[in-house]
């Protein structure tokens, strides 16, 4: 179909199948061509939704793009993993104003604690009997670009 001019098309996937665990959904999506495609997921969770960075597709064959430097890395696996789904930063998510967790904006922790923590929520004290920070079962190269992504010094340019 060839849309009108100036208009911006909306493909929406329903169907999801169900994740090795309780409460995770995986898809398989394959973009019609390369370039740049935003992603809206709507959980069915009261009215919920997060976009997630835009994902780069390129052309089978093409060059990868250089390797982003770790906090970029971590912003976007902090949207693409559902941490703006409980925590509000600015640098990512700045118009949420539902969460379960701490802001992170301009926060900073002992690296050694955060990673310890990311790999394992559970050794934090429950600070609250509704909201328990789940564990994502990350790996090492995550949590690294998770950490320098939350420790990271805000840029004022964003």
């Amino acid at each position: 179909m060839t849309r009108l001019n100036g208009l911006k098309a909306r493909v929406n996937a329903t169907a999801a199948a169900a994740g090795r665990e309780a409460g995770q959904y995986t898809a398989t999506l394959t973009a019609p061509e390369a370039g740049d495609w935003t992603i809206t997921i709507h959980s069915g969770f009261h009215s919920s939704s997060t976009t997630l960075l835009p994902l780069k597709v390129i052309e089978p064959g093409s060059r990868p793009p250089l390797a982003l430097p770790a906090p970029e890395r971590g912003r976007q696996l902090f949207v693409a993993k559902g941490c703006v789904t409980c925590h509000l930063h600015r640098d990512v998510n700045a118009g949420s104003d539902t969460r379960a967790g701490p802001e992170l904006t301009g926060r900073r922790y002992p690296a050694e604690y955060l990673g310890q923590f990311l790999a394992n929520p559970a050794i934090a004290p429950r600070r609250s009997r509704t909201a328990e920070m789940p564990n994502l079962n990350l790996k090492q190269p995550e949590i690294a670009a998770l950490v320098a992504f939350i420790n990271t010094e805000r840029q004022a340019s964003r």
